[in-house]
């Protein structure tokens, strides 16, 4: 969380989180770090166990696609439009919220 905070800032996360809930997109993340205190209605997150330097990148899987974010120094994105890429990380994902809900370790 402190890569996303630190990369987007403040003004830009406002932006990105207005616009996701007007368009009601459902979001569901797994993070190290601790969250704000806001919980909006379309957001279901997970903490992870931390790696001591947090995760540096973001990884977003919508539709047939999958976007990879760098969060620290030079940032770089990276698109990928793949079915079976989409469909082999969103199992993984699945897997991995699966397994934090029943840990309940919903932040």
């Amino acid at each position: 969380l402190e890569a996303v905070k630190a990369a987007l800032g403040d003004e830009d996360l406002s932006s990105i989180r207005k616009q996701h809930a007007k368009n009601q997109t459902k979001i569901r993340g797994l993070y190290t770090g601790i969250p704000g205190t806001e919980r909006p209605a379309n957001v279901e997150r997970y903490s992870i166990p931390g790696h001591p330097k947090g995760l540096r990148t973001d990884i977003a899987i919508y539709g047939d696609k999958i976007a990879l974010v760098t969060l620290e120094g030079k940032m770089f994105t990276v698109l990928i439009e793949s079915p079976a890429l989409a469909r082999t990380l969103r199992y993984l994902f699945d897997f991995a919220f699966e397994h934090r809900k029943e840990e309940k370790n919903i932040i």
